[in-house]
């Protein structure tokens, strides 16, 4: 794994999505329910720090395996909110109502073996945590951006993109073949300052339509469920390449324990 040179870089891109990756504070259901919250891969606090000013009676869980990451979210020094880099350390502060994975699940799949993915999926299956909330990069096995190839997309990735990221971007992935290729490339080339580590990531692990067999749906229905494309990806994009992205990209899911 290449680790994290610009870790400032790297939280503030992943701070633009704050507002959306708070939906499930929206949900009655939520809001009634859940006194403890643990963020799995919290990073370094941000998106807790955010919850925690909006919703200061429940109580937070950050769990991540960076310790730099959890070094940078202790030092926030925020109420009410306790972090960890062991899973085990991390479920046994408090008891957790929810357990929230927020743009994680594509790490987990891009780091991890099959025994931790393995272990990641009996993590959320597992325990006594009322609710699994999911948000996360995600596309449809029937898209026909996996089939087809827009070649006008191709055309101003390859006039308008870096070369040498473009040509590190095949190495690793292969020669665009598909739009969804593109569209994967699309949504890194922004992370210049890691764009070793991010360029390896694999940001479309899991099909939408997979996540029903991944959770354990003889424990948890699911209560909540959108597919779409983010706007700000859409927007940016459009603004440095001149194309239009189509496709549905991005996941949110909250399950309940039936």
């Amino acid at each position: 794994m290449n680790s994290i040179l610009n870790y400032d870089f790297y939280n503030n891109e992943m701070q633009k999505g704050l507002s959306d990756k708070l939906f499930f504070m929206k949900n009655e259901d939520i809001l009634k329910n859940v006194r403890t919250i643990m963020d799995y891969g919290c990073a370094d606090g941000a998106l807790i720090q955010e919850m925690s000013a909006l919703y200061p009676s429940i109580n937070f869980v950050g769990f991540d395996l960076d310790e730099e990451m959890v070094r940078q979210a202790n030092l926030r020094k925020i109420d009410k909110a306790y972090f960890f880099d062991n899973f085990e350390k991390a479920k046994k502060k408090m008891d957790v109502d929810a357990i929230l994975c927020s743009s994680v699940i594509h790490e987990v799949y891009s780091y991890g073996t099959k025994e931790s993915i393995d272990l990641f999926w009996n993590n959320l299956n597992n325990g006594n945590h009322d609710y699994i909330i999911i948000r996360d990069m995600s596309m449809s096995k029937d898209d026909p951006a996996n089939e087809t190839l827009d070649m006008k997309m191709l055309n101003n990735v390859l006039k308008y993109g870096d070369s040498n990221q473009v040509r590190e971007f095949e190495n690793i992935w292969g020669r665009f073949r598909t739009t969804s290729d593109i569209i994967h490339f699309l949504f890194k080339y922004r992370y210049t300052d890691n764009w070793k580590r991010e360029v390896e990531e694999n940001y479309f692990p899991v099909f939408n339509e997979d996540y029903d067999k991944l959770i354990d749906m003889s424990k948890f229905e699911k209560i909540y469920h959108e597919h779409y494309l983010l706007p700000y990806q859409k927007e940016i994009i459009l603004k440095d390449f001149n194309v239009e992205i189509k496709s549905k990209t991005h996941v949110k899911m909250i399950f309940k324990r039936r």
